[in-house]
C-alpha cells in the first residue's frame, strides 16, 4: 500500500475492504506496490512522481459499519488495552464508541487510531481531539485529504471496481466481497447510539450521502 494500476493509485482507510482490493489490484490487474510504502499510506506519504497525473482512488463505508468493524479489529488484534482505555475500563462497544464520541484527552489512548500505526502518535491524537468530526471523520482526513476524490462504497465494491477499471460486468474474476464485518440498524446499535454518530460525523456523513447503519452510497463510486 498505495498501490498503482492503470494510472490509478489506491490509498487504504483501514477497515474499508482494503485487503480484497490490494488482491485484486495485484492478482488481477497486475497491480504494483508504489516506492517503498508499507502499512497504511496517507495520500502525503506519496513521493511526488508517484502521485504526478495519477487518479488517486480509495473505499469508503458508513461510519456506524466503519467503527464496529475498527472495534472488532481492535478485539480481535490483541489491542484489548488501548480499547479499554476509550472504555473507561470496558471493552465493551457501547462504551467504547461513547469514550470515542466523547473526545476526552483521558479517554483517548496514546495510540488513538489503535489499530494501525501513525508516523506521528501523539501528534496524530491531538490533531484527532482538537478537530471536528469523530474518529471516522479524522481517519478520512488523514488518509484521504484533499487529493482522494474517488470513492469506492465498500457495499458495491465489485461493482464500483468494475466501473472505475472499465473491466466488463461479465467477468466474473470479480466476486462480491463476503469478509467485510456488515452492521445492521438494528445490530450492535442502539437509536442514541446511532443519533450519537450521527452528530459528531455529521459534515462528512451528509458530503457522502449516507443515510444510517448499513447504508451504501447511491452510485458504486462517488467523485466529489
Amino acid at each position: 500500500m498505495p498501490l498503482l494500476a492503470q494510472k490509478k493509485v489506491y490509498i487504504h482507510m483501514p477497515k474499508t475492504g482494503g485487503s480484497w482490493i490490494a488482491k485484486l489490484i495485484k492478482n488481477d490487474l497486475g497491480g504494483t506496490d508504489v516506492g517503498g510504502h508499507h502499512g497504511h499510506a496517507s495520500w502525503d506519504q506519496l513521493r511526488p512522481h508517484e502521485a504526478r497525473d495519477k487518479e488517486l482512488w480509495g473505499t469508503i463505508r458508513d461510519p456506524w459499519s466503519w467503527y464496529h468493524s475498527w472495534w472488532r479489529h481492535g478485539m480481535r488484534t490483541g489491542l484489548k488495552d488501548a480499547m479499554a482505555v476509550y472504555g473507561g475500563g470496558s471493552t465493551e462497544f457501547k462504551d467504547v464508541l461513547y469514550g470515542v464520541l466523547s473526545k476526552d484527552p483521558n479517554r483517548c489512548p496514546e495510540r488513538c487510531a489503535v489499530i494501525w500505526s501513525l508516523p506521528k502518535e501523539e501528534a496524530s491524537r491531538w490533531e484527532y481531539l482538537k478537530g471536528d468530526g469523530g474518529l471516522y471523520s479524522w481517519a478520512f482526513s488523514h488518509m484521504y485529504g484533499d487529493r482522494v476524490r474517488t470513492l469506492v462504497d465498500i457495499n458495491r465494491m465489485s461493482e464500483g471496481v468494475r466501473e472505475l477499471f472499465n473491466i466488463s460486468t461479465n467477468n466474473d474474476s470479480h466476486p462480491p466481497v463476503n469478509s467485510v464485518d456488515r452492521v445492521t440498524e438494528d445490530d450492535h446499535y442502539d437509536d442514541e447510539m446511532a443519533r450519537k454518530v450521527l452528530e459528531i460525523d455529521q459534515a462528512l456523513i451528509s458530503h457522502l450521502g449516507y443515510e444510517g447503519p448499513g447504508s451504501s452510497l447511491k452510485t458504486p463510486v462517488l467523485r466529489l
